[in-house]
C-alpha cells in the first residue's frame, strides 16, 4: 500500500472512529468499541491495533444508522479490512515483499514451482515409476531424511517469519517486550481465541454473508481451525509411532495418526468449502459486496483454495493408498503442503498471530483500566483513635 493510500486509510479510519466513539451504539458487539471508548484521540498505532482486534463480524454495519447513503458515509468493516492489509504488508519480512497485492498469482506461481520441483526430485532420484505403480510406503517415492529435512526447514522458515511479523505489529502497537510477557493477558486472549467468542457479534452471530446475524461463519472457522490442529497432531503422532514406537507407515486405518488426520482433513474440507460459499454470497449481495478490501478478498480466497486442495489430496491419498495412483497423489499433496509453508508468511495465515496479539493488548488495557478504577474508588479507612 503506497504512502498516499496509507495516509488516506488512516485518515478515513480516524474520521470513522471519532464518529463511532461519539455514538457508542455498538459497544456490546465486540471488543473494538470498548477499546475505542478508552481513547479520546486515535493515533496510527491505535488504528492498526483496533483493525486487528476486529473479527469482521459486521454487526456494527448492520446496526449502524450512518451507513451510506447517510452523509456520514460510515463503512467501518471496509476501512478495518484496508487497515489490516496495511499491517500485513508493512510487517512482512523481507520488507520488499508485498504479495497481498497479488495473492492469487503469488500462490499459483509458488504452488506450480513446488509441484515441478517435487516431480523433478522424483525423476532425478530415478523413482519415476513410483508415480504410476503400486507402492507400499511413502518412502518409496521420497526418502525419509528428505521428507523430514525439507519439512523441518520449511516449517521453521514459516514459523520464524510469522513470529517476526507478529513482533513487528507488537512494536507498531507501541508495546515493549515486558508487556509481551504478561501471562494473565495471554491466558485471557487464548481463551477468547480458542472459544471464537468474537465471531458471535452481539450474540446473534456474524452479519455474514448477508446483514443478518447467524453462526455459520463461526462454525466454518472453528472447523478449519480445529481441523488444522488435528492434522498437526496427526503428524506429531506419526513421528512418535515411527521414531519411538518403531512402527513404519502406512499405519492401520484405526491408528491414532490416521484417525486424527482423517478427521482433520474432513473438517478442513467442510470449513474451507463453507467459507468460500459464504464469501461468494457476500460478494454477490448488493448490501455486503463493498465491505472488504479487494486485495484481502483475494488473499482470503487464495488461502482457502490452497487449504481445500491440501485437505482433499490428503484424504484422496488415504483412500488410494496401496494402489497405482498413491504415489502421484502423495507427490501432489506434499507439493501443496510445501507451497503452504512457503506462502504462509505472506498470506492470510498471518492474521492468526496479528489477531491474537491484538487480543493480548486488549487484555492488558482492560487490566490496566481495572487497576486504575480500583485506585480511584478505594476509600482509606479512618482511624478509630
Amino acid at each position: 500500500m503506497r504512502g498516499q493510500q496509507r495516509f488516506d486509510v488512516l485518515k478515513e479510519a480516524r474520521r470513522i472512529f471519532t464518529i463511532c466513539n461519539a455514538c457508542r451504539y455498538c459497544e456490546g458487539f465486540c471488543p473494538v468499541f470498548p477499546a475505542m471508548e478508552r481513547r479520546r484521540e486515535f493515533t496510527d498505532q491505535d488504528i492498526l491495533f483496533l483493525a486487528n482486534l476486529c473479527h469482521d463480524c459486521r454487526q456494527c454495519y448492520a446496526a449502524c444508522p450512518y451507513i451510506p447513503p447517510h452523509e456520514f458515509n460510515l463503512n467501518l468493516p471496509k476501512v478495518m479490512s484496508m487497515a489490516r492489509r496495511l499491517t500485513y504488508e508493512q510487517s512482512s519480512r523481507p520488507k520488499w515483499t508485498y504479495p497481498f497485492r497479488h495473492s492469487a498469482t503469488f500462490t499459483a506461481i509458488t504452488t506450480s514451482i513446488s509441484l515441478l520441483l517435487a516431480l523433478l526430485i522424483v525423476a532425478l532420484m530415478g523413482r519415476w515409476d513410483t508415480l504410476y505403480s503400486r507402492i507400499y510406503s511413502p518412502y518409496q517415492v521420497f526418502p525419509y531424511p528428505l521428507i523430514v529435512g525439507v519439512g523441518l526447514t520449511l516449517g521453521v522458515y514459516a514459523l520464524a517469519l510469522i513470529l517476526l511479523s507478529g513482533l513487528s505489529l507488537w512494536r507498531t502497537m507501541g508495546l515493549g517486550f515486558s508487556e509481551l510477557l504478561n501471562l494473565r493477558a495471554h491466558a485471557k486472549a487464548l481463551g477468547e481465541a480458542l472459544g471464537h467468542i468474537w465471531f458471535r457479534g452481539g450474540g446473534a452471530g456474524c452479519a455474514y454473508p448477508r446483514l443478518e446475524g447467524n453462526l455459520s461463519r463461526m462454525l466454518f472457522h472453528v472447523s478449519i481451525f480445529y481441523g488444522f490442529t488435528l492434522d498437526f497432531l496427526s503428524t506429531i503422532l506419526a513421528s512418535v509411532y515411527q521414531d519411538i514406537l518403531k512402527i513404519s507407515p502406512p499405519f492401520p486405518l484405526l491408528s491414532a495418526p490416521v484417525v486424527l488426520g482423517m478427521m482433520g482433513g474432513i473438517m478442513l474440507c467442510l470449513g474451507t468449502v463453507g467459507l468460500i460459499v459464504l464469501k461468494a454470497v457476500s460478494l454477490r449481495d448488493t448490501e455486503t459486496r463493498d465491505l472488504e478490501d479487494e486485495a484481502m478478498v483475494e488473499a482470503d480466497l487464495s488461502l482457502l483454495t490452497l487449504l481445500l486442495a491440501i485437505s482433499l489430496t490428503g484424504l484422496i491419498t488415504l483412500a488410494l493408498r496401496s494402489t497405482n495412483y498413491d504415489g502421484l497423489v502423495l507427490t501432489i499433496h506434499l507439493a501443496l503442503v510445501a507451497s503452504l509453508f512457503l506462502t504462509a508468511p505472506y498470506n492470510k495465515l498471518t492474521h492468526l498471530i496479528h489477531r491474537y496479539l491484538a487480543l493480548v493488548r486488549d487484555a492488558i488495557e482492560e487490566m490496566e483500566e481495572g487497576t486504575r478504577y480500583m485506585k480511584i474508588t478505594r476509600i482509606p479507612l479512618r482511624s478509630s483513635h
